[in-house]
């Protein structure tokens, strides 16, 4: 699977939901005014039905005061729940009653999950999501949340530990690092606050409703009628919607599918887990009192009636085992499988005396030691000694798990730290490309986007190659003169990388940048479309490919260049 590919389709469903929410938005605004049109005007002060006609509304300011209101109502309704999400899958996870891997006390108990977390996670060239454990869900289950792939969570049911073995476990835990690779995560939390939008007619008409029963019964006294249509008719747009939803849900189920078995290369792993699911579904539920607001993010929620948020298992499994054969295991395979998973897995992956308490001890020292780790780890990559130049690509995981975890303390010590790690970079008059790549790389996944400052902040729009010229100029000329100390080899390869993105543009190698200025070209990279940025790293891949320089490691820089971007850098 091509990751740039699977990302633009991404962004092509959520374009195509955006549309529809949009056209489900207008429509939903629209019936509401009209009602509320001809009950004002119609109902009240005339009593002539030739008056309603297309010019009774299209020609009342009253019409469109109303349709500006319920359109700003749904998008106000829609824009609080986006908010309330900000935190990206910590919230979600929160919400879902999560509780976080590292506050555990007996964490021995989970080592075997944070092994597996970590081992997708190197197979798929991210950053570990960090983990959380849904301690009252019994079932086999599982999702991914987050904002970008540098700020993902992974959470899974203790059923998951109770009734997988290692390799089901690690299918389910790929499965939801295929949906963190494939771009699932923002659409889905678009998803949750745009239905929450819908609802919000429903919510006024419900309010009208309930206003006019306390009233007294005088003269004056509201129709309650008029409540009613209004918050049937929210109650439609969010059918309409929670539509939309599924639909885009069933078709990111089996891309995530096929990203767990090419991360596993062991497609029984998954297949065996959705077997289980399968033999146990009749008693299949979600204990979790928001699991239908969030059931297109777990790895299975249960059909109903009239909805279904994932493909048919039976549909999963035969796409990822073609020898499967659903008659035949009900008849053989379910029986068996039903009364193992009823007397538990022999090699459950969760010791039963799992403690879920707090230790704010072990914490506190954990933090101080993650601390430490950090700084030597800084300490060795601006160490300029010859003997030992490059940094070989274990370096790579070496880090990615640091950051994994340093994402466990809190923003005060975040903050602190980066400004020591900041130190130590400035410590001598030679900056490396590793270690501004680097710290450009803690920034981006330690640093929340919220605490930037304006000037340091760039505007997430809708940008491409061009509208960021005068950035990659920059950054292509910073990677030219670290990777060549010829002035002659900086100009040749700066000019055959910027060839193949503006093939009829000269632009010049810049002497000169500060360092702030090479961290916002990075930033600024960051917000290119997946097909644009997979025209950059090969853009890149030339300038550095060139390399002339003793003490530098082309591959190595593309890597985590790619990671800054919110690339997998198993994709250069």
């Amino acid at each position: 699977m091509n990751f740039f590919k699977e990302q633009e389709l991404a962004r092509q469903r959520l374009a195509r939901f955006n549309y529809l929410f949009m056209t489900t938005v207008l429509l939903t605004a629209i019936f509401p005014s009209v009602i509320m049109q001809l009950y004002y005007l119609h109902h009240r002060w005339s009593k002539d039905p030739s008056m309603i006609n297309l010019h009774f509304f299209l020609g009342s300011p009253i019409f469109w005061i109303l349709l500006l209101f319920f359109t700003l109502l749904i998008l106000g309704f829609a824009w609080w729940k986006k908010r309330e999400l900000g935190d990206g899958g910590d919230h979600v996870a929160l919400m879902m009653g999560g509780k976080r891997l590292s506050e555990i006390r007996d964490q021995e108990s989970f080592k075997v999950l944070q092994n597996i977390v970590e081992e997708m996670s190197i197979a798929a060239g991210i950053i570990p999501p960090q983990i959380y454990i849904l301690m009252s869900e019994e079932n086999i289950n599982a999702f991914a949340a987050g904002k970008t792939i540098n700020d993902a969570v992974i959470g899974v049911s203790i059923g998951c530990l109770k009734k997988l073995n290692r390799d089901e476990l690690q299918g389910v835990v790929a499965h939801e690092i295929g949906h963190i690779v494939n771009g699932d995560m923002k659409l889905n939390i678009d998803i949750i606050s745009l239905l929450h939008g819908l609802m919000g007619i429903f919510y006024l008409g419900r309010a009208m409703v309930r206003s006019s029963s306390s009233r007294g019964s005088g003269k004056e006294k509201s129709n309650p009628l008029i409540g009613f249509p209004i918050m049937l008719i929210g109650l439609s747009g969010y059918f309409i919607g929670t539509l939309l939803r599924f639909a885009i849900s069933r078709d990111q189920e089996f891309a995530a599918d096929a990203r767990a078995v090419q991360f596993t290369r062991n497609p029984l792993g998954i297949g065996g887990a959705l077997k289980k699911i399968l033999a146990g579904v009749e008693n299949f539920k979600i204990d979790s009192t928001k699991g239908a607001e969030v059931a297109h993010m777990w790895f299975y929620y249960p059909r109903s009636i009239f909805f279904a948020t994932h493909p048919p298992i039976e549909t999963r499994i035969s796409k990822i085992l073609p020898s499967f054969k659903f008659n035949d295991f009900k008849r053989k395979e379910k029986r068996l499988m039903t009364e193992s998973l009823e007397k538990g897995v022999s090699d459950a992956l969760v010791s039963p005396f799992y403690d879920f308490s707090i230790n704010s001890e072990i914490n506190i020292h954990k933090d101080s030691l993650l601390e430490k780790e950090a700084i030597l780890f800084f300490e060795t990559i601006a160490s300029h000694n010859k003997s030992n130049p490059d940094l070989n690509l274990d370096f790579m995981r070496q880090m990615n798990i640091l950051l994994s975890r340093l994402r466990n303390l809190n923003k005060d010590k975040i903050n602190a730290l980066l400004e020591k790690l900041k130190a130590i970079v400035k410590s001598d008059s030679r900056l490396t490309s590793r270690e501004l790549l680097c710290f450009a790389l803690f920034k981006e996944v330690l640093l929340p986007k919220e605490v930037l400052l304006p000037k340091e902040r760039v505007r997430r729009i809708k940008i491409d190659l061009k509208k960021i010229e005068n950035e990659i100029q920059l950054m292509m000329s910073f990677l030219a003169k670290v990777s060549s100390d010829s002035p002659q080899f900086q100009k040749e390869s700066f000019d055959k990388g910027i060839s193949t993105l503006f093939p009829n543009k000269q632009l010049i190698l810049k002497s000169s940048y500060s360092t702030q200025d090479v961290l916002r070209s990075f930033e600024a990279c960051q917000a290119l479309p997946p097909l644009e940025k997979e025209k950059l790293i090969k853009a890149v891949s030339i300038v550095l490919d060139h390399q002339k320089s003793f003490n530098f490691n082309g591959e190595l820089v593309k890597k985590v260049l790619a990671e800054i971007m919110g690339i997998p850098h198993t994709e250069v």
